[in-house]
């Protein structure tokens, strides 16, 4: 995934497939593979039981603007049809 001014891993501004460190017109096939593997490090389960002190806000809402990455990705996907 790319390297954001911030420090993240994702992008914190721009669409939200840019969150994801797809194209913005990228495939549906290749949006849910970054999600993937995306979740598998960044889903705050996997943190469970840590102290994580600040950063677990912030791991939170980078989980839910990838979430929302695919939620919109498959609500225009619905809408076309």
């Amino acid at each position: 995934m790319p390297q954001h001014p911030c420090g993240c891993t994702v992008a914190c501004a721009g669409s939200r497939r840019t969150s994801l460190g797809v194209a913005g017109d990228a495939d549906v096939a290749t949006v849910k593979r970054a999600f993937t593997a995306a979740s598998k490090e960044l889903h705050p389960d996997r943190y469970f039981g840590k102290d994580l002190g600040s950063f677990k806000e912030k791991l939170a809402q980078i989980f839910a603007r990838l979430t929302e990455a695919v939620q919109e990705m498959e609500k225009a996907r619905k809408a076309k049809k």
